[in-house]
């Protein structure tokens, strides 16, 4: 069974968003935690800025990448052989 190349870059571009938000997760994480201590303690921990990342930062990612998934679809068309 053949998969037609609208699916193909869809699956590379979400593959691609993935492996950019975490990267862009650890960096983010790393680079607060690598500061200064905040006097709030549970600041300080690991899981709590993976959580404030995601409270904050992964709508921005999420648009960007429904904004990719559209292009992807006007350009690709509805001819599923492109």
């Amino acid at each position: 069974m053949s998969v037609s190349k609208r699916t193909q870059r869809l699956v590379g571009l979400v593959a691609v968003w993935l492996i950019g938000v975490s990267v862009w997760a650890v960096y983010y994480v790393h680079s607060v935690l690598s500061g200064p201590p905040s006097p709030d303690l549970y600041a300080n921990n690991a899981t709590f800025q993976l959580v404030a990342f995601g409270v904050v930062r992964l709508p921005i990612a999420i648009a960007v990448l429904l904004l990719a998934v559209g292009v992807v679809l006007r350009t690709t068309g509805s001819d599923p052989a492109k």
